[in-house]
């Protein structure tokens, strides 16, 4: 695989805050039930990576984790301004 500038953890960080910041722009009435599905998916890609010849990282899950939760506050953030 092509190397890639930065960290493997960043890279996890910023998909993660990618993918709950319009989640969080948006809002509506139940938009933080999604946030701990993408943490549990996260979790659940993980998971599944040794069987699929790669390697499963805590450290990754928590990236993932962290990512979902600053993409969330900066979505937040955004909307009320």
């Amino acid at each position: 695989m092509p190397n890639a500038p930065g960290s493997d953890k960043t890279h996890h960080l910023i998909a993660y805050a990618a993918l709950s910041f319009p989640i969080a722009v948006r809002g509506g009435p139940k938009w933080m039930l999604v946030l701990p599905f993408f943490i549990l998916w996260g979790g659940a890609i993980e998971l599944l990576q040794p069987y699929a010849n790669r390697y499963a990282e805590w450290f990754d899950f928590a990236a993932n984790s962290l990512g979902v939760v600053f993409g969330a506050c900066v979505g937040m953030l955004a909307r009320r301004l």
